[in-house]
């Protein structure tokens, strides 16, 4: 397997995870989320413009999973430390390949062109009913800095 920067010729196998995201994360809290179809030019977008960092993994059967990340910068705030990071959006791993290592290079892609960006930190967001990602962040060393909490009425 390859972890490489995406191109205009992946879109469609992007767009094909991204609407397995969508359904998972619809499954899992369904009162805030829906499958969806992602837009193909946010994707197209994301593959071209320098601020954006999406990787894909490949095999010879093709990609199986992608991360998306951009550089970000803290709210100007007062109370706020400033300073640039690197947030990761999505990372997908497609279901049949789970498991064998493919999140962790994806991960280890982000972090290593987060570094290259001069970044201070690499952050992302999960839900809390995806546990199989949560372990693979805490393995990774993600640790909690913020837990935001809803009640319904």
């Amino acid at each position: 397997m390859i972890i490489r920067p995406a191109t205009l010729n992946d879109t469609d196998r992007i767009a094909e995870l991204y609407q397995q995201l969508f359904l998972l994360m619809a499954e899992y809290q369904p009162d805030r989320w829906r499958p969806a179809a992602q837009d193909r030019g946010f994707i197209e977008n994301a593959v071209t413009d320098e601020k954006f960092c999406l990787r894909v993994a490949e095999t010879e059967e093709g990609i199986t999973g992608f991360a998306f990340a951009q550089t970000q910068d803290t709210s100007p705030y007062t109370c706020v430390v400033p300073r640039r990071f690197g947030y990761i959006f999505d990372i997908v791993v497609d279901p049949a390949v789970r498991g064998q290592g493919t999140g962790k290079m994806l991960l280890d892609a982000v972090k290593a062109w987060s570094k290259a960006q001069g970044h201070t930190h690499l952050e992302l967001s999960v839900l809390p009913e995806n546990t199989g990602a949560m372990r693979l962040y805490e393995r990774e060393g993600y640790q909690p800095v913020i837990h935001t909490l809803a009640i319904k009425h």
